[in-house]
């Protein structure tokens, strides 16, 4: 494969475990990363973070891995809604999106905060109060519509269920919902 550069490319194609041996400390995949087509334009820059070598190929669709020098996260995005971080979101974002009437794939944070927050906080272990509530829903609220779409409880449900907060704003889930209602 490398044979059209003279044999210069890092990259070969034949395996993952090689991949990994490749990207120990691949600069240019975390470079990259920052500038991938795939991030969303509504988080803040502060909260994106580069591509990390052991998110490739683990199973997760990572936006900030989809560029060419990150391989494309290793096909992760193209796992669909069948990994079981991505389903559960999405079944618990059933739940809430029933429980709270929401319109339009989008929830009211204080119609989500009362009708319910206390089944999510019950099922995490989490702080079930009203004021606790709110101030997440604002903190991922990152188009600051006062309402949370699934784009945005992604992060939200990843970071509560006590996942890497640095992965979490770039954590994909759309083919759950499809692209189409996933950041509206």
């Amino acid at each position: 494969i490398c044979a059209a550069d003279s044999f210069q490319c890092v990259y070969n194609g034949s395996s993952t475990d090689e991949q990994q041996v490749v990207l120990n400390g691949n600069a240019s995949c975390q470079a990259s990363s920052q500038y991938s087509i795939y991030l969303d334009p509504n988080i803040p820059a502060s909260s994106n973070y580069s591509c990390q070598d052991y998110w490739i190929g683990d199973g997760q669709c990572d936006d900030a891995c989809r560029t060419d020098q990150c391989f494309n996260d290793n096909a992760d995005c193209e796992l669909g809604c069948s990994e079981d971080n991505c389903l559960a979101m999405f079944n618990f974002w059933g739940l809430l999106y029933d429980l709270s009437s929401g319109t339009a794939h989008k929830l009211n944070h204080s119609v989500a905060c009362l009708s319910g927050w206390s089944l999510a906080a019950a099922a995490l272990n989490l702080n079930s109060s009203f004021a606790f509530c709110m101030y997440q829903m604002q903190s991922y609220d990152y188009n600051q519509d006062l309402h949370l779409n699934f784009r945005e409880f992604v992060p939200l449900a990843y970071v509560l269920s006590g996942a890497s907060p640095n992965k979490a704003p770039q954590y994909n889930c759309s083919s759950c919902i499809g692209m189409e209602n996933y950041n509206v």
